[in-house]
């Protein structure tokens, strides 16, 4: 399995080393809307992702028209799992194609494509969606997870904890 990249132990916010003391782990859950995510993680001084090489191969357009159709429809999504390096500074951990999709359509390089219940949408960026159906994919509010590990665990056990958490939501959307 690839390896996170390592991230300093210390800069963690204090009210979270406060909640840690007697813990390995802790999240805080978040419902973000999908164009506040995007505007973040686009951001490389507060989000990381992993260097290609270590990511999943990339959902095909469809994969990723399909997801963003989910999203239109309200069909409940994964959350998104972030490493919490400090307050303003995340890791991706699970989410990645989920991520491109959004930034893919976002940016205009996505054309929704072989779509089954809005099948109007068939052809269309997000530029060229109407207006009313661009909103409510902007407000779409996704659940995200922010994970945050005891800086106090000896080094072997903080990074042992942070590659298990990576390992196991592997198989969530690996299909």
């Amino acid at each position: 399995m690839p390896k996170l990249n390592s991230s300093p132990r210390n800069a963690q916010p204090k009210l979270m080393r406060n909640k840690l003391e007697n813990t390995y782990v802790l999240q805080e859950r978040e419902r973000s809307t999908i164009r506040n995510l995007f505007w973040n993680l686009k951001n490389p001084e507060c989000m990381q992702l992993l260097p290609a090489h270590k990511r999943q191969k990339q959902w095909s357009p469809q994969k990723q028209s399909e997801w963003i159709e989910s999203l239109l429809l309200n069909i409940p999504s994964p959350p998104l799992y972030f490493y919490e390096i400090d307050d303003n500074h995340h890791e991706l951990i699970d989410g990645h194609q989920r991520f491109f999709a959004i930034r893919d359509f976002y940016e205009n390089n996505l054309t929704l494509t072989e779509i089954t219940f809005k099948p109007e949408l068939n052809g269309l960026t997000y530029r060229t969606l109407p207006i009313s159906i661009a909103r409510r994919l902007d407000e779409y509010r996704l659940a995200t997870i922010f994970v945050t590990i005891n800086d106090k665990l000896p080094e072997e056990v903080f990074l042992q904890i942070k590659q298990s958490i990576f390992e196991r939501l592997q198989p969530a959307w690996s299909s």
